[in-house]
């Protein structure tokens, strides 16, 4: 079977001048579209952090709520999941971090409280701290020093 029958000519360098308009066209409006509605990310670029929670004990969906509020999280959003009885609840926390300014300046000023630190960095963007220490330091001294420094920042990273 042929698509194209003998000796078919289409003159296609002479229709450029159409084509290039007609595309110009196009990208334009999709320019003017971007520019004025934006884009619709969806769930895939949501960023952020979710965290699953179990209890031993009866709670609601408030009660979780204002305990994370009261820990220092934001912009938190709480789904229970699973059964009533399973008391089993999805923790959405908005942002790539929950690490901001003032939390990275308590726990910055915490980790230099441990000795023979250098090069404290924040990772804002991560929301990581970065540091190198001249001795061999235990996470669990790391953890307790930033936790007892900043009550809010749960996680700590050394290198």
């Amino acid at each position: 079977m042929r698509l194209i029958k003998h000796k078919t000519n289409i003159d296609f360098i002479g229709k450029r001048k159409i084509a290039i308009y007609a595309s110009t066209l196009i990208n334009l409006a999709i320019l003017i579209g971007i520019a004025t509605v934006g884009f619709n990310f969806g769930v895939d670029f949501a960023g952020g952090t979710v965290v699953e929670l179990k209890f031993d004990h009866s709670v609601s969906a408030a009660d979780v709520r204002k305990r994370a509020e009261t820990g220092g999280l934001h912009d938190v959003s709480v789904q229970g999941i699973g059964g009533a009885e399973e008391n089993t609840f999805l923790l959405r926390m908005g942002g790539v971090t929950q690490l901001n300014e003032e939390g990275a300046e308590k726990a910055k000023a915490a980790i230099n409280g441990l000795g023979n630190v250098k090069n404290v960095y924040p990772d804002m963007a991560n929301g990581i701290i970065n540091f190198r220490s001249a001795v061999q330091l235990s996470p669990a001294a790391i953890k307790k020093t930033v936790a007892r420094g900043f009550a809010g920042c749960n996680t700590t990273k050394h290198g």
